[in-house]
């Protein structure tokens, strides 16, 4: 089954879209680390981290993967990733939904 790439993030919205609590479940947390490594597979990506923040708090940060697959050393949640130009999508984003567009 192949996960389209935008899917991947309204899906953990959707997910956390709740306001009966912080914590995961387990089950939750099961389902976002299989979408995850099987986006991961699906589009070559060798590393990633996930931090989900709601209403304030910081429900899960994790990695996923390898960040330097030559010295095998892993992805954790403070490894700092080159963002490239991803910024200016995303504060053209922020600056839409600040304006309520």
């Amino acid at each position: 089954m192949e996960i389209p790439k935008f899917l991947l993030l309204v899906f953990v919205s959707v997910l956390l879209n709740t306001k009966s609590s912080h914590a995961l479940t387990q089950e939750q947390a099961d389902l976002i680390d299989s979408v995850i490594e099987q986006f991961q597979a699906e589009n070559f990506v060798p590393g990633c981290a996930l931090s989900i923040v709601q209403d304030g708090e910081i429900v899960v940060t994790k990695g996923y993967g390898k960040r330097n697959i030559a010295d095998d050393l892993n992805v954790d949640p403070d490894t700092l990733f080159a963002i490239g130009s991803i910024s200016k999508v995303c504060i053209c984003m922020l600056l839409c939904i600040s304006y309520d567009v």
